[in-house]
This record gives structure tokens, C-alpha cells and sequence, in this order.
């Protein structure tokens, strides 16, 4: 074989090593970024995961953290529905659980919904004449608590009103309901209910949900099935 034949093969083995070494280079590169990929993937997905196990668990502090006081009754003593600026006889519970309210127009029953500014006594307690729950809470509570309270709004969105409110005492929100029960004398008002509470625990306002939801002296709000 003459020398230009050799030297002609060694440059063509020489261009074919360098082809597969550039192939080698590409291939590593392409599985390291593959590789990246799919841990970079794997750890969205475990954050969207943990994120909707989150937002799916139980919102608030369990049961014996809320701090919550006995839960009240009183008589309910009116359903007048009066005009929007109408004087009447102060309520007899704080906060309203029953009593004279609005009657269904522009202003009452208010849209269930989270309330940054109070919405009036008169308009909500046409809800929960409905069968809605109301969860009064004091502007100065704690914004863990505003947070909470909104985030149970949100499961139960067709349910509940959440409003600040003037004047509580002893706790940073009440969970309120206005009950009638079917066999009750056809003169009676029903009863108005309320439980304060410290903290937030959906444990608690789910059982408040579970025995006065729904059952009101109008009731168009569906009962608590959870």
C-alpha cells in the first residue's frame, strides 16, 4: 500500500473517531438534560400534589385548639321583614341571630360569599332566615383567622357568609344560624344559635353546619351532607 493510501485511510479513521466522539459528547448531553427534565418535572408534580392535599385537607386548627365557648340559644323574636332605614327594637343576641330584616330585594339577602366590609344585620339575617350560616368576625381578629374564614367560604360557597362586625366580645368570630323545625307551634319564631371561637376549625364549623344548616324557618339552603 503506498504511503499517500495510508495516510489517505488514518485521515478518514481519524474524521470517523472524531464523528463518533462528537456523537458520544451529544448523546451525554442530551440524557443529562433529559435527566434534568424529568427530576425538575418529578418535583412540580410533588409540589402540585402536596399543594392540592393542602388545600384539600381539613382548613383551621383541630377541634380542641379553637378555643370555642358553649354554644347559646335564644328565642327568636320577630320575623318582620321592615324597610332598609326602619328603627326597630335592638337585637337579643350578639352577634344578630334572628329578628326584623330586609326583605328580598337589591340589598337582602346579601350574595353568599367573604365579606371584606360589613354587611348589615338587617340583610344577613334574611340569610340565615334561608337557612344559611353566618360567620360574624371581628375586623382586629387575627388575619390567620380572616384567611381560615375565607378559606371555609370556599368549600362551602353557596352556604355561608362570612362579614366582619362591630362590638364582639369574648372571641375573635361566631358561627350563627336561625332554626325552625318543622313540629315546632306554628307561632313560635324558632331559635336563633351562636358559637364563638378563637381559632378556626372546620371540624367545629361543620358540626355547627351539621345541626342547624338548612333548617330554618324559610329554608331554601340545602342541609350539611359533609
Amino acid at each position: 500500500m503506498s504511503k499517500k493510501l495510508e495516510q489517505k485511510q488514518a485521515r478518514r479513521l481519524a474524521e470517523e473517531r472524531k464523528k463518533q466522539k462528537v456523537k458520544r459528547e451529544h448523546f451525554k448531553k442530551n440524557l443529562v438534560t433529559t435527566l434534568v427534565a424529568l427530576v425538575v418535572m418529578g418535583l412540580v408534580a410533588a409540589l402540585v400534589i402536596s399543594e392540592r392535599k393542602e388545600a384539600s385537607g381539613p382548613v383551621g386548627v383541630a377541634a380542641d385548639e379553637a378555643n370555642c365557648g358553649p354554644k347559646e340559644d335564644v328565642e327568636a323574636s320577630d320575623n318582620q321583614h321592615i324597610d332598609p332605614g326602619t328603627p326597630h327594637e335592638p337585637y337579643n343576641s350578639n352577634p344578630p341571630t334572628n329578628g326584623p330584616h330586609w326583605p328580598v330585594g337589591d340589598l337582602a339577602p346579601v350574595a353568599t360569599g367573604f365579606y371584606d366590609t360589613p354587611q348589615e344585620p338587617e340583610a344577613v339575617i334574611h340569610n340565615m332566615e334561608h337557612g344559611q350560616i353566618v360567620l360574624y368576625f371581628d375586623p382586629g381578629a387575627p388575619q390567620q383567622v380572616k384567611d381560615d374564614l375565607e378559606a371555609i367560604v370556599d368549600k362551602e360557597p353557596a352556604t355561608t357568609v362570612a362579614t366582619p362586625i362591630e362590638g364582639l366580645e369574648d372571641h375573635n368570630f361566631y358561627m350563627t344560624a336561625w332554626n325552625k323545625l318543622p313540629d315546632e307551634d306554628e307561632e313560635s319564631f324558632g331559635t336563633g344559635y351562636l358559637q364563638g371561637c378563637e381559632l378556626v376549625s372546620e371540624e367545629v364549623i361543620n358540626d355547627f353546619r351539621r345541626e342547624h344548616q338548612g333548617k330554618s324557618p324559610e329554608p331554601i339552603t340545602r342541609t350539611f351532607q359533609g
